[in-house]
C-alpha cells in the first residue's frame, strides 16, 4: 500500500511538472524541410533585415551539406547571391536569418569565415533548432537569468578582508563565459577557423573609457560596440513591430538612461513559440532573458566582418532555453530586471545629476554591469578633472539576505577603485557558493571633486624601539600631498600594562595597513560560511575609510576561533585539544591587536614596519 501510494505521489509530481513546461511544436514537413531532402546546387532564399524593421528576401545557393560537422550535427553550407552580400561577406548580427528551399524553413545562418572574399555561411538545420525547448525547466525553480552558475570558490570566502578578492585572471575568466564574450571571441576569429555568427551588440550612453574597461578585464578578446544604436523603448515605431521569421530579436541588458543589447535575427515564430540564432548566447540551458522586438540602424560593411548596427524596440516575452543549436523563447513570458539609480555630483558650479536604469537579473550580468553603469555615470560629463577625489556610496538589496551598504573615497585613480570595490561586493554575494541570489536594488551616488588628496609616506620615525608595560608609543610621519608640499601627523598608542613581553611588529601607513592588522588579528571576523555572512562581511571590510593615517601593533595569541565564534583566553592544553577536534572545521588563531586611526582628508599611500620590543619593567 505504501508502495502504491508512493508510485502515485511520483506520477503526480511527473505530470505537474509536464503542465508546467511548455508544449513546443515539432518538425512540420510542410513548413519545414530536412537534411536529407537538400541537395548541393540547389537555390532558395534567406530573410532578414537590412535596414529598420523590414524583413527582406536575399538568393542563397547550397554549395555543400556537412554531415557530423558537429557532434551528432549536420550543417547545410550556402552562398549568399545578393550583391549587398558581395560587398558585405560576413555580418555580424545575421545570426539566425532563415533560409528557404522549396518554400520551407531549412534552418538558420549560424556561422562564418572573418576576411573571407565570399559570403559563405554556414547553417544549422531546423530540426536541430526545434529540440532547444527541451531544455526548459519549471518556471517555479527560475525567476532570474542565470549566463553562468558562477559558484565562487569557497576558498574565497575564507578571507573577505584581502586586498584583491577578485583578480583580474578570475575576472577574465567569469567574462569569458558570457555572450557578451562569446560575441567578441567570434568577431575576432582567425580567417581559416569557422566561428560563430557574432551578435550586434549594441550601446548607447556609454562613455568610452567605460567600454575600454571592459577590454582591459578581458585582454583576449575584442569588443564591438555599435555606440550609434538608441533605444527606441515603447515608441509609436516599435509598438507594431512583431517577431517573424527574419526579423530583428533583441536581448536587452540595460534599458533606460544608457541601454546595451544583443542583437541577432529570427529563425521561426509558431504560435507564441521563438527560434533564434543558430547558435548559443550563454550555452547554458534553460534560461530566463528578455526578449525583444528591435530595428536596424544600418548596414556598416567591413574586411574583417561586416556588422549591423541595430537597437531594442519593445520587450515581448522570454528567452527560456539557450543551447548549441540557437536559442529558443516564449511570447508574452516576462524576466526579471533590476532598478538602478545613480546620482552624480561634478565640480564647477556642482552640477547634480540622476539617472534610472534597470538591468537584467542575472548573477555575472547584474554585477559587472552596474558597476560599470555607474562608473559610467561618473564620467557622464567628460573625462575627470587630471585632480580628482571621488567620494561614493553604494546601497544593493538582495532577495533574502539583508541590504549591503558602504562608503568610500577615492582619489587620483579615475574609476578603478569604484569598479573594483562595486564588482567584487556584488560579484562576492551573488556568486556565493551556498545559496542563489538575486540583486533585487541598486543604489550609487558620487561627488567629484576637482582637487587630488593622496599623499605618500615619505618617512616614519619613532623616538624609541624598545618599551615597557604601559608605555605610549609615539610615530612621527611625514606625508607629501601633490599640492600642499610636505605635512607631518602625530599619532600615539599606548600599551597595555598586561602586554605580555616579546618582539613585535609596528606597522604605519595606508588603510591597507589597517585591514592586513585586523585579518591577522580576527581571522573569524572576515570569513564566511552562508550567504548572510558575505553581506555582513562585506560591510565591515568596504566601509574601511581609505583616508587617514593608521598605526597598527600586532600583539600575543590571545585564543582560537571556530568558524565565526572567539573563544578567547583558554589554557594552552585547551587550545591544543579544540584544534585537534577541529581540524576538519574553520578554525583560526586570534590575537590581541592595538590601532589608532588619525583622520585626515587625505588617501595615504605607503607605510613602513617597524621591529619593536617589550621587556617588563625593571
Amino acid at each position: 500500500m505504501n508502495r502504491l501510494f508512493f508510485t502515485i505521489y511520483v506520477l503526480s509530481i511527473g505530470l505537474a511538472c509536464c503542465r508546467m513546461l511548455p508544449a513546443t511544436p515539432t518538425f512540420d514537413p510542410t513548413r519545414h524541410i530536412a537534411f536529407d531532402e537538400l541537395k548541393v546546387g540547389m537555390k532558395g532564399y534567406g530573410r532578414t533585415v537590412f535596414r529598420g524593421t523590414e524583413v527582406e528576401s536575399f538568393d542563397v545557393e547550397i554549395v555543400s551539406l556537412v554531415r557530423a560537422g558537429g557532434v551528432k550535427r549536420d550543417y547545410i553550407m550556402i552562398r549568399c547571391l545578393d550583391e549587398r552580400f558581395d560587398q558585405a561577406k560576413v555580418v555580424q548580427g545575421v545570426s539566425g536569418s532563415p533560409v528557404y528551399f522549396d518554400d520551407r524553413i531549412a534552418g538558420a545562418m549560424a556561422f562564418g569565415y572573418a576576411y573571407s572574399i565570399e559570403p559563405f555561411y554556414g547553417v544549422t538545420p531546423i530540426a536541430d533548432m526545434l529540440t532547444v525547448p527541451q531544455a526548459v525547466q519549471p518556471r517555479s525553480r527560475k525567476s532570474q537569468a542565470r549566463s553562468v552558475p558562477i559558484m565562487l570558490d569557497r576558498a574565497l570566502y575564507s578571507n573577505l578582508m584581502q586586498e584583491d578578492l577578485l583578480d583580474a585572471d578570475l575576472l577574465s575568466r567569469l567574462w569569458l563565459q558570457s555572450g557578451l564574450a562569446r560575441a567578441a571571441r567570434s568577431s575576432s576569429n582567425n580567417a581559416d577557423e569557422p566561428a560563430e555568427l557574432p551578435l550586434a551588440v549594441w550601446a548607447s550612453g556609454w562613455h568610452p573609457a567605460v567600454l575600454q574597461s571592459l577590454q582591459q578585464q578581458c585582454p583576449d578578446l575584442h569588443w564591438q560596440f555599435d555606440l550609434t544604436g538608441g533605444e527606441a523603448g515603447e515608441s509609436s515605431t516599435g509598438s507594431d513591430v512583431q517577431l517573424e521569421p527574419g526579423s530583428v530579436i533583441a536581448l536587452p541588458l540595460v534599458r533606460g538612461d544608457a541601454a546595451m543589447a544583443a542583437v541577432g535575427t529570427v529563425t521561426d515564430v509558431i504560435d507564441e513559440h521563438v527560434y533564434a540564432f543558430g547558435h548559443p548566447w550563454n550555452g547554458t540551458g534553460d534560461a530566463v532573458w528578455p526578449m525583444a522586438t528591435g530595428t536596424i540602424h544600418n548596414f556598416v560593411n567591413l574586411q574583417t566582418i561586416s556588422r549591423k548596427m541595430g537597437s531594442a524596440l519593445n520587450v515581448v516575452g522570454a528567452i527560456r532555453a539557450d543551447e548549441a543549436p540557437g536559442i529558443y523563447g516564449k511570447i508574452g513570458e516576462s524576466a526579471a530586471y533590476s532598478p538602478m539609480s545613480c546620482r552624480i555630483t561634478w565640480p564647477y558650479a556642482s552640477h547634480l545629476e540622476d539617472f534610472q536604469f534597470t538591468i537584467v537579473q542575472d548573477e555575472l550580468y547584474s554585477a559587472l554591469l552596474a558597476s560599470v553603469l555607474s562608473a559610467n555615470c561618473v564620467l557622464y560629463r567628460g573625462q575627470l578633472p587630471l585632480e580628482h577625489t571621488i567620494r561614493y556610496q553604494a546601497e544593493m538589496s538582495f532577495a533574502g539576505l539583508g541590504p549591503l551598504k558602504f562608503e568610500n573615497t577615492t582619489s587620483g585613480v579615475q574609476i578603478s577603485d569604484v569598479l573594483l570595490d562595486l564588482q567584487q561586493a556584488l560579484l562576492m554575494v551573488l556568486g556565493n557558493p551556498w545559496k542563489e541570489v538575486a540583486l533585487e536594488q541598486f543604489r550609487f551616488e558620487a561627488t567629484v571633486e576637482a582637487i587630488d588628496r593622496v599623499a605618500i609616506v615619505r618617512e616614519v620615525s619613532l623616538e624609541q624601539t624598545h618599551f615597557h608595560p604601559g608605555d605610549t608609543i609615539q610615530v612621527q610621519v611625514q606625508l607629501e600631498a601633490r599640492r600642499s608640499g610636505m605635512e607631518s601627523v602625530a599619532a600615539e598608542l599606548t600599551l597595555p600594562e598586561d602586554t605580555p613581553p616579546g618582539k613585535y611588529k609596528l606597522e604605519v601607513g595606508s588603510h591597507l595597513v589597517y585591514r592586513r592588522g585586523l585579518q591577522r588579528a580576527f581571522p573569524h571576523r572576515f570569513a564566511a560560511f552562508k550567504a548572510g555572512d558575505v553581506v555582513d562581511v562585506l560591510g565591515r571590510v568596504m566601509n574601511v575609510p581609505r583616508q587617514g593615517v593608521y598605526v597598527v601593533l600586532g600583539l600575543s595569541p590571545s585564543g582560537i576561533a571556530l568558524q565565526t565564534q572567539a573563544l578567547p583566553n583558554l589554557p594552552p592544553s585547551r587550545m591544543l585539544s579544540l584544534s585537534n577536534k577541529a581540524r576538519a572545521t574553520a578554525l583560526s588563531v586570534t590575537r590581541q591587536m592595538l590601532h589608532t586611526h588619525v583622520p585626515m582628508e587625505y588617501i595615504v599611500r605607503g607605510g613602513h614596519v617597524f621591529d619593536i620590543e617589550v621587556t617588563q619593567e625593571k
